[in-house]
């Protein structure tokens, strides 16, 4: 059987329902679309002017002030706009109705002759998503996963005082690393037992508690 046979095959059509399905959610799609692109530049200016701030203005010290707050809303913002992101996008992968799975898988066999039914299955897993858009789905997701870990770590990372706490710096550091994998995972992945994401939730709330103090350490309010 041939590429063009193949791709011509009920088995890779629209029935009526999913047609309409398709036409119904492409609305919610191109919304959903706009939420990253408006969130990355956003949360990309905030981690600019929160660098620019904390090597040039900032210096730590002991209390709570009014530089404090300029140091932690672009933080808190800027990871906010990513999570919305990557939420964003995660819904649109799994809006994916099945004939449009096999759609994808028909244009890999079309393109590269090789029939992996990665997108064939009702699977939304890594292997699907790791081919999603020829791999560029999987190089955005490390991108944003990069730029979130630096917005939450920035102040560890950039800030220009060297005696502040070794321990708080380093805490920080493995926090956002830690978070970042997490908004990766979410993003790569449909299937994951609920069992499991509950217990890596479950540690996400341990190293968020050494990230809450390693920055009120870091900021001298503790």
């Amino acid at each position: 059987m041939t590429t063009r046979q193949r791709v011509a095959d009920p088995e890779f059509s629209l029935t009526l329902q999913e047609e309409q399905y398709v036409r119904g959610i492409d609305g919610y799609r191109r919304v959903a679309l706009s939420i990253p692109t408006l969130s990355v530049s956003l949360a990309s200016a905030l981690l600019a002017f929160e660098i620019y701030y904390l090597q040039h203005f900032y210096q730590p010290k002991p209390g709570i002030f009014v530089e404090d707050f300029i140091v932690l809303l672009p933080m808190i913002a800027g990871c906010l706009f990513l999570v919305c992101a990557a939420f964003a996008l995660d819904w649109i992968v799994d809006s994916f109705s099945d004939a449009e799975l096999r759609a994808l898988n028909a244009m890999h066999i079309r393109s590269e002759g090789d029939d992996h039914r990665d997108y064939s299955s009702a699977s939304r897993g890594f292997h699907a998503r790791r081919r999603l858009f020829s791999g560029a789905y999987a190089i955005f997701v490390l991108c944003l996963s990069m730029l979130f870990f630096l917005l939450l770590s920035a102040l560890p990372i950039f800030m220009k005082d060297t005696a502040v706490n070794s321990l708080a710096r380093g805490g920080m550091i493995i926090g956002g690393a830690y978070f970042a994998a997490l908004l990766a995972l979410k993003m790569m992945t449909g299937n994951i037992p609920r069992r499991t994401w509950n217990t890596l939730l479950t540690f996400g709330a341990a190293f968020g508690f050494g990230v809450v103090w390693s920055t009120l350490s870091l900021l001298k309010i503790v």
